[in-house]
């Protein structure tokens, strides 16, 4: 364990331990991305809330830059299915209709709720912006942390889907962002899980991490602490995948990351790795520099933090 010398981001602790360094995957959205590996550490757990986080962490300027110069047409896929339990939330527990997308990109999301939804983003990328608000979307800032005057205690729901592992304190983000929520309102966290069996134990050698863009990895137990040392109530929870491509392909990445993970954590180190090695298969995962992405793996988790009416 260290105990002297990383603390962690989100509570401060310094009761940490080192999960390893980091693997980069080789697909990159841009050169600022790629850049950003040669700033990044490895991996830590707090032993007090549980998050996992990466330190060093790259400065904000180098991250800022790697957002903007992503093209405007990333991540263009079908609707997910977890869109579906978002708005299932909203419509639910938010006490109006008022909604704000941190984090929104092209306004994707937005667009599929119910036409009397009153729709607001917050988005890095000016490009992505931009097509957010020709589509009507109320654009309100760049940043997570951007002031937002004249709009305390306003919004029904604050959605932050696929983000809150890009921020450095996720507790400090949802802190700033409760301001802005109303009595009631829900706050929908969407990210990847770090307590998931499979990520678990194959951290550091895992895809979720290996984007440099990637600086913390939120689990179960991180949300229970924050939700009880800062109030919130959970009143939803999620599992899902953010590409489900069919039960073959969930299957099969699955088999890949199990056998990767038997690879990396006990067989390659045991004394029949040498003889492992000359099998066909076993020298794939050997040769492997990076993780796979293993999309179709179920783990994801979403949140639902509702804010105390008094």
């Amino acid at each position: 364990m260290d105990t002297g010398t990383t603390a962690c981001p989100s509570c401060a602790s310094r009761s940490s331990r080192s999960l390893g360094e980091s693997s980069f995957c080789e697909w990159a959205e841009n050169a600022e991305v790629v850049a950003l590996r040669e700033m990044s550490g490895g991996l830590f757990e707090c032993e007090s809330c549980r998050l996992v986080f990466r330190s060093p962490m790259p400065p904000d300027e180098a991250l800022r830059a790697a957002y903007a110069a992503m093209p405007a047409d990333s991540w263009a896929y079908e609707v997910p299915g977890h869109w579906g339990w978002i708005r299932n939330c909203i419509r639910e527990l938010a006490p109006n209709k008022r909604v704000l997308d941190v984090g929104c990109f092209r306004g994707d999301f937005l667009e599929t709720l119910p036409k009397d939804s009153v729709r607001f983003g917050i988005e890095p990328n000016a490009d992505a912006g931009g097509i957010a608000s020709s589509r009507g979307i109320t654009m309100l800032g760049r940043d997570a942390m951007d002031q937002l005057p004249g709009n305390e205690e306003s919004f029904g729901a604050i959605v932050l889907m696929d983000v809150a592992e890009h921020v450095r304190d996720p507790a400090a983000v949802f802190r700033h962002l409760r301001r802005y929520l109303a009595p009631g309102g829900v706050l929908l966290v969407l990210t990847g899980n770090s307590e998931h069996w499979l990520a678990r134990r194959s951290l550091p050698f895992y895809w979720y991490m290996s984007f440099p863009i990637h600086l913390v990895y939120l689990g179960s137990r991180y949300m229970r602490w924050l939700a009880r040392t800062e109030r919130w109530t959970i009143a939803r929870e999620l599992r899902y995948t953010t590409h489900f491509r069919g039960r073959k392909n969930h299957a099969k990445d699955l088999a890949q990351g199990v056998a990767l993970m038997m690879w990396k954590r006990w067989l390659g180190k045991s004394f029949l790795a040498g003889a492992l090695r000359k099998m066909p298969g076993i020298a794939r995962l050997d040769a492997m520099k990076s993780p796979p992405l293993l999309f179709s793996v179920h783990d994801h988790f979403g949140v639902a933090l509702v804010k105390p009416r008094e």
